[in-house]
């Protein structure tokens, strides 16, 4: 069984919407994850880089480790997020708040890496979510000129009822026998 074209053109359009909204997806997720640390972290303190540690063999991105010390207790915590080049000198200061319910849950203002992330697949899928759409109506456009410049198109140009063995007739015409338009060629010769 053949599919139309119609059919898979949809069907190409409703895939690439989907792709377009998994990137998007992960876009928003990011931002939640971000938003959920800003809310639980509100003890304010200031942490030192010890550290720019690699994420791992196949990645040049620089993960910062920071120093804190809460309450008497010293404590060592590895960034998420990384980025090449590094986002903090080693021994620099900066500013970084903790959840005092898990002290190993932070986030530091000064490090926007997520909420790149966050914004770029959030554009990323909502280009390809409307390349989704855009695609049928440009085929169909494209389509439809196509047809226009061929003889295969039959216009209606008055407000007559079609004639089912014939075409259409033009407008306050006398003699509709006569003068029958049934194309687009047609049309066009008429009009000129």
């Amino acid at each position: 069984m053949k599919l139309k074209y119609s059919r898979l053109l949809a069907i190409i359009s409703a895939g690439i919407i989907f792709f377009g909204a998994i990137f998007f997806g992960v876009g928003i997720i990011a931002e939640l994850v971000q938003k959920n640390r800003e809310k639980h972290c509100t003890y304010k303190l200031t942490a030192t880089v010890l550290d720019n540690e690699p994420g791992g063999s196949d990645s040049n991105a620089l993960y910062p480790v920071y120093y804190y010390s809460y309450l008497g207790k010293e404590y060592n915590v590895k960034s998420d997020t990384g980025s090449y080049p590094a986002k903090f000198d080693v021994g620099e200061e900066v500013e970084m708040y903790i959840d005092p319910d898990d002290l190993k849950r932070f986030y530091v203002p000064a490090d926007n890496t997520l909420k790149i992330i966050s914004m770029v697949f959030k554009i990323i899928g909502g280009v390809i979510a409307a390349l989704g759409l855009l695609i049928p109506m440009i085929i169909a456009r494209i389509k439809y000129k196509k047809n226009a410049n061929s003889n295969e198109e039959i216009i209606y140009v008055s407000n007559q009822e079609p004639n089912p063995y014939r075409g259409y007739y033009r407008e306050n015409d006398s003699n509709p026998d006569e003068d029958y338009i049934s194309t687009v060629e047609e049309y066009n010769r008429y009009e000129k």
